[in-house]
């Protein structure tokens, strides 16, 4: 290896070491923060036993706020550029569609990523497609897109068709298309909603106030954060040097952080898709016992592939890449029609193909060890 060669892993060394240090150091700030705070219940969390509250759910409770009338309309004026009244039915987790206001004029579809979950597969695409099917016309749909934090527009990965590679940006008329935040813009149009509600609405504020009190803890944008937030800035300042920079050099060490952040944050992605393989595997042999043989294939870079054997035969491949998840069938095996259709049921799209092995379908996080019971359980089992 040459001095160069050893200088530069060397230097990412120190970096990646500088970066660990700085987040124990941050760590360290919200734990001597977080006990000084006062006594605090949030019914939400505490259900949650620990865990983060699902999608799902969160659409869910979008949904049934939606249902009332003055918030509904209150959602459309201030997330959309939709002047004109409408009465709408508001349907949640239908057609794939997390929330989708359908009226008589106009079609908004909802799409809810405030854990950030993956982007799908042509999934915006799909949806657009649906609203058509519908009846709707280009300039009357609508799309809410919402983040967890950043106002990022939604990638070409789901924006765009496979096939054709036609994009919803030139469907739909570009202003149709909105794109905001939970920590900022939902937050506050809640905090807007409850400010007007009446008095006499007791359950309806006592909803709102937990609501926004679960947000606010989850992002951390409370008034009781300030000070943590304050000394979380002054460390990450310190420790990328900027103190005695120009301008433009503080921008440059600004960018080399985000990037040596970027690089750990992969990294780390790597180790948990080792650890989701385990978790996989652990669950599958808990239900079905010696009933299967089940081999860890491909580690590398983010990608490792769970492969599914009976007597000695490759049945199913549970996978992740990128921290997408999949799962295929392998072709040619006994009852593959079956398995196709229980497949398909769980995709808007054609199952994919991969060369002469597997019949496959991206599916969300949570729900891939169900779907293999259910293949299992109605075909072969």
């Amino acid at each position: 290896m040459s001095e160069i060669e050893n200088n530069s892993i060397c230097h990412s060394d120190c970096q990646t070491s500088n970066m660990i240090d700085l987040f124990l150091q941050i760590k360290k700030i919200k734990e001597e923060e977080k006990n000084k705070f006062p006594f605090f219940v949030n019914v939400i969390k505490s259900a949650l036993c620990g865990s983060n509250l699902k999608e799902t759910a969160h659409s869910l409770i979008l949904s049934d706020l939606l249902q009332n009338m003055a918030i509904r309309n209150s959602f459309v004026r201030t997330f959309t550029n939709i002047t004109s009244n409408d009465s709408y039915n508001v349907i949640p987790e239908k057609e794939h569609i997390d929330v989708s206001l359908r009226g008589d004029k106009k079609f908004i579809i909802i799409e809810n990523k405030v854990n950030s979950a993956d982007e799908q597969e042509s999934q915006l695409f799909r949806y657009v497609q649906t609203a058509q099917k519908h009846g709707y016309n280009p300039d009357d749909i609508h799309i809410v897109y919402l983040n967890p934090i950043n106002r990022d527009v939604p990638s070409d990965f789901s924006t765009t068709d496979k096939e054709t590679k036609e994009s919803i940006w030139n469907i739909l008329p570009e202003d149709n298309i909105r794109v905001f935040s939970y920590k900022v813009d939902i937050i506050k149009w809640l905090k807007e909603i409850m400010s007007v509600t009446n008095e006499k609405e007791q359950y309806l504020k006592s909803a709102l106030l937990q609501y926004i009190d679960y947000l606010e803890e989850k992002f951390e944008c409370s008034t009781k954060y300030e000070n943590m937030n304050s000394r979380i800035e002054e460390a990450i300042i310190k420790a990328i040097d900027v103190q005695m920079c120009e301008a433009d050099e503080k921008i440059i060490r600004c960018d080399n952080a985000i990037k040596e952040i970027d690089e750990l944050s992969t990294k780390l992605k790597e180790i948990r898709c080792l650890f989701v393989v385990e978790q996989w595997k652990e669950e599958i042999l808990k239900i079905y016992k010696d009933k299967f043989k089940i081999d860890v294939h491909d580690e590398h870079n983010g990608y490792v592939e769970l492969r599914i054997m009976q007597n000695n035969l490759h049945i199913i491949t549970l996978g992740i890449e990128d921290g997408k998840l999949w799962i295929g069938i392998a072709k040619g095996i006994k009852n593959e029609n079956s398995y196709k259709d229980y497949l398909s049921q769980y995709s808007s799209n054609n199952l994919n193909e991969e060369n002469n092995d597997l019949y496959w379908i991206w599916i969300n996080d949570g729900d891939i060890i169900n779907v293999f019971r259910e293949l299992i359980d109605n075909t072969i089992a």
